[in-house]
């Protein structure tokens, strides 16, 4: 294979590939938000924390959903099979539910007010310090 590509000689995963291998969201989202290059890194840390503590919150409340329902299905007398569809029809509302609430939120906290506009520069004139004296000695001469 040609240099450059994502395939190694082997097959495998090459060179090329590794160096994305990493999330570059983190770095991404701490630029787009604009702050000092001396606070990126600080920024970065507190998004990647926000972002594992979410995940974590996540996953545990689908899970522990997903079990509570699970069990008060089999209680009723239903099928495993059964039971497992019905569980993951209730459990499939929570994250949209939670995404829901995200976009409404987003929506809300959105920052709404306008940027002023920039003040214009001012008009340079020719009777800046030093100009004057140019142009009479210009007049002069002539």
């Amino acid at each position: 294979m040609a240099a450059g590509t994502c395939r190694g000689a082997d097959g495998g995963v090459g060179d090329d590939m590794q160096k994305w291998a990493g999330n570059p969201w983190a770095a991404l989202v701490t630029v787009s938000l604009g702050f000092f290059s001396t606070l990126a890194g600080a920024a970065s840390g507190v998004n990647n924390t926000i972002r594992q503590i979410g995940s974590v919150i996540g996953a545990a409340s689908v899970g522990a959903l997903l079990q509570g329902r699970l069990a008060a299905e089999l209680a009723a007398g239903k099928a495993y099979a059964d039971a497992f569809v019905a569980t993951l029809h209730v459990t499939a509302a929570l994250p949209i539910a939670a995404l829901g609430i995200a976009v409404l939120l987003c929506l809300l906290v959105r920052n709404h007010t306008k940027k002023p506009a920039p003040e214009p520069e001012p008009v340079r004139t020719a009777t800046t310090p030093g100009a004057g004296a140019t142009q009479a000695a210009d007049t002069s001469a002539a």
